[in-house]
């Protein structure tokens, strides 16, 4: 009877020792995969970084760095890039991510206007290619053309660069995130579509990341200024939005439509008017079809143009008054009531009516009492729109979800 139990005894302390061990191991796979993505977004923000660098500012022992580190390098995520200066004797190796690793795309449906972008790891433009399509097509013709050409692109790097990560979408609707769905483009008549979730391209199944416009300007900005935790972008594009970043996230509302402000009403004139409808491309377009109605054939960038080199016209200041006064109103209620750090302002409306922007800026730091570097204008040249998307994909594909910002 005694031997029987202490037989027992000895099979259940090993099925117990089992048991703990396996707990044990995967305890240590989680802290391993989390210590992996802690170290893919220090490099992906510092852009280069020492194995010495990463111990001391992540808290991880120098021996789980180099294995991380070794099993990166031989995946190809990861290069090491000669060396750099050191006051000791022995210099560090600078870790660097792998531009050739693998591409990303982004995607932004404008003012009749498909805008790719081919990037590679580092967020480095590799190509980009613009297409009009008529106001009427449909959403899923545009999907079509967006889908074709994007694997038109993506063959040139095929050669020369890994698979292709992921692709951003951004588009000028509210989005229902729960059900894939694009609820409403007011501009295009597109409304309840179902959000492809992938492409076949190249023989590769490419996961697509759909966001709204004003969103990923916000993503972008928040990337950009790093230090920012709480920010507002205003998108005056194809419509006005505005994206929140709060503590240093995106901030959606409970149904996904926070920022979405183009369809409010406000007074304008004598009458209530939404504010899409009073700044927006095809606002301003309207504005400057009226002022110039005597020459005939003209496209709406043309328009645009002429709008901004007779801004210093009576007539023409008049209006862009009413409407910077309209719009910096409503804006300084916003910012008030969101307190945020820093408000940038891009978007096609920014760059092609500068002194309309001007106008607005200058008026909303008036009414919300801020000083003026509180305030930003997207250079030329920096598409913070673009910054977001590949930030989406590569947050999306690595699984930074459950990484905290830096510092």
């Amino acid at each position: 009877m005694w031997g029987e139990m202490i037989y027992f005894l000895r099979i259940k302390n090993k099925l117990l020792l089992g048991v703990m061990f396996t707990k044990h191991q995967r305890v240590s796979q989680k802290i391993s995969l989390l210590n992996q993505k802690r170290i893919i977004k220090y490099i992906i923000e510092k852009k280069t970084a020492t194995r010495a660098e990463i111990c001391r500012n992540l808290h991880i022992s120098f021996p789980a760095v180099s294995n991380i580190v070794s099993k990166l390098v031989e995946q190809g995520m990861i290069i090491q890039k000669g060396k750099q200066s050191s006051s000791l004797g022995r210099k560090p190796i600078s870790l660097t991510l792998n531009d050739k690793a693998a591409t990303i795309a982004v995607a932004h449906v404008g003012y009749g206007e498909l805008k790719i972008s081919i990037l590679d790891l580092c967020g480095s433009v590799l190509s980009t290619s613009h297409l009009s399509f008529a106001r009427k097509s449909s959403f899923y013709t545009v999907i079509k053309m967006l889908r074709q050409h994007l694997s038109e692109m993506l063959e040139e790097f095929r050669s020369t660069h890994g698979g292709t990560l992921g692709l951003a979408v951004a588009v000028p609707s509210p989005l229902d995130y729960v059900n894939n769905r694009l609820v409403k483009s007011r501009f295009y008549g597109w409304e309840n579509k179902t959000l492809p979730r992938r492409f076949n391209i190249l023989g590769k199944r490419v996961p697509i990341i759909w966001e709204n416009d004003s969103n990923m300007l916000a993503l972008g900005a928040s990337r950009v200024f790093g230090s920012i935790k709480n920010l507002l972008a205003v998108y005056l594009g194809i419509g006005i939005g505005a994206g929140i970043i709060y503590d240093g996230k995106l901030y959606r509302g409970y149904n996904g439509m926070a920022g979405e402000i183009g369809q409010v009403l406000v007074p304008f004139g004598d009458k209530l008017k939404e504010l899409e409808r009073i700044v927006s491309e095809e606002s301003l377009i309207a504005v400057a079809r009226e002022h110039f109605d005597s020459i005939p054939d003209i496209s709406g960038e043309e328009l645009l143009n002429l709008l901004e080199k007779s801004a210093s016209e009576k007539e023409i200041i008049v209006k862009l008054d009413t409407i910077s006064q309209t719009v910096s109103q409503f804006l300084a209620v916003l910012i008030a009531g969101i307190c945020p750090e820093l408000v940038v302002f891009d978007g096609e409306v920014v760059r092609k009516c500068p002194t309309l922007t001007d106008m607005i800026l200058t008026k909303a730091q008036t009414y919300t009492r801020r000083d003026q570097s509180s305030f930003k204008i997207a250079t030329a040249g920096k598409s913070l729109l673009l910054t977001g998307g590949y930030w989406l994909v590569v947050k999306n594909e690595f699984g930074l979800d459950d990484v905290q910002d830096l510092g």
